[in-house]
């Protein structure tokens, strides 16, 4: 398989993963309001990688039971440019304060 194979299914799976975490958001009534802060960081490895710090918050729907209780986190995102250049993909997310800060602030997972 080429790399360019193995981004265009990395990025298919990310997708419909993507999906499906916004369809529990739904059914567990946070709603799906992300809202990007800010790029905190990104360092380059070489030529075609880098690693990328993003400061999202996450705003539940007005009038679900979670309303004002927002929580904010960094995700680290694995990025690899394609042999034709920037048409890479995202290879990896390291989510783990995403995860306990949602946890802390509605006591759901997206394992639930």
């Amino acid at each position: 398989m080429s790399q360019e194979q193995l981004t265009s299914e990395t990025q298919a799976e990310a997708a419909s993963l993507i999906e499906q975490e916004m369809r529990k958001n739904v059914d567990l009534g946070l709603g799906t309001y992300l809202k990007l802060l800010q790029v905190r960081k990104i360092e380059t490895y070489g030529e075609t990688s880098a690693l990328c710090w993003l400061d999202w918050e996450f705003v539940p729907q007005k009038g679900s039971e979670y309303e004002g209780r927002g929580w904010k986190f960094t995700d680290v995102y694995g990025y690899r440019a394609a042999s034709e250049g920037l048409d890479g993909g995202w290879e990896f997310v390291l989510r783990d304060e995403q995860i306990t800060a949602m946890v802390k602030a509605t006591g759901q997972s997206f394992a639930e």
